[in-house]
């Protein structure tokens, strides 16, 4: 009985090594097989880099150019709202100015100026007309603000009425957010407007009104002088009865 069962190990056993050797050679053949279709993935990974290289730098041209593309479309974009700043602005330049707000005011002017300096730069046919009407708005806008610097000057030349205050240091002076405003106002024509200089019409303006106010201000004094000389007089009508 021991020699069977020896016999019968012995058996098992070789069909264990057979069953081994078997599965060893077909992961050797499957080895074999992965390293021929990996050398293969390789080869045509090299040709793909290859067929891709020349693809890529293309790639990098076509999107220079669609940059370039998106650039002037940009461009043009912002040309086109030049021409039509025209058209845009016309109504808040025509209406004038708020006092309470003049910035959006200021804004829209500074807009028309922007775009007539870009369109002075396009010689082209097309821009004249669209310079004109910007012209146009410019000198209608810069006009009002001439005119609102009158106003702001004459509300603070009314006159002075020197019987109204008790000793001279009570009569008022020009206020100083006044002078500010009208010296912010001032040099804001002088810089947008680079074709008539302001300084020369708004000093005439100043003067103009200045000079009404002063006039104003000593016929009152005058006449308080004469009032007061009238009342005190030694020629009055009793002065001259008792005499």
């Amino acid at each position: 009985m021991p020699s069977e069962n020896y016999l019968y190990d012995d058996a098992e056993e070789e069909a264990e090594l057979e069953f081994l050797r078997e599965s060893l050679e077909q992961m050797d053949n499957l080895a074999d097989k992965t390293t021929q279709l990996l050398k293969v993935f390789d080869i045509r990974l090299k040709n793909l880099g290859r067929i891709i290289a020349p693809i890529y730098k293309s790639t990098q041209k076509l999107t220079r150019l669609y940059d370039n593309i998106e650039t002037t479309i940009g461009s043009l974009d912002d040309i086109m709202l030049f021409f039509n700043v025209a058209k845009d602005e016309a109504e808040t330049i025509r209406a004038g100015p708020d006092e309470s707000e003049l910035l959006p005011y200021l804004d829209s002017i500074n807009r028309l100026k922007d775009a007539s300096d870009a369109l002075k730069q396009l010689d082209l046919n097309s821009a004249s007309q669209s310079r004109q009407e910007i012209r146009e708005l410019l000198h209608i806008g810069l006009g009002n603000l001439s005119q609102l610097f009158s106003q702001w000057l004459k509300q603070c030349s009314g006159g002075v009425d020197p019987a109204a205050y008790s000793n001279a240091a009570e009569i008022p002076t020009f206020p100083m957010d006044s002078v500010k405003l009208l010296g912010m106002l001032a040099t804001y024509l002088n810089l947008v407007n680079d074709e008539v200089s302001y300084d020369l019409k708004l000093t005439k303006t100043y003067a103009s009104i200045r000079t009404r106010h002063l006039q104003k201000s000593l016929a009152q004094f005058s006449d308080m002088c004469n009032g007061y000389i009238r009342a005190n007089s030694f020629d009055s009508p009793m002065t001259g009865q008792r005499g």
